[in-house]
């Protein structure tokens, strides 16, 4: 999962907005609703807020925002 992040990471610095959330997606996938899903979930609000991705998106922003779960440390 770490490994999916990462190229999420990659990908977004790249540009690559398709290919990230792909990666995010594949992430909270994997982790079903424990860590590193609340990374992922962050980082899909992330470049969903974009302003590239902002007007195509915009309802996705607040609900994967919402859907945060802080778990313990």
């Amino acid at each position: 999962m770490r490994e999916a992040l990462a190229a999420g990471n990659d990908l977004l610095i790249r540009g690559d907005f398709d290919g990230s959330i792909k990666s995010y997606q594949s992430v909270l996938a994997m982790a079903q609703g424990r860590p590193p899903a609340d990374v992922a979930s962050y980082q899909l609000g992330l470049v969903y807020a974009h302003s590239l991705m902002a007007l195509v998106v915009f309802g996705m922003i607040a609900q994967l925002v919402s859907a945060i779960v802080f778990f313990p440390k």
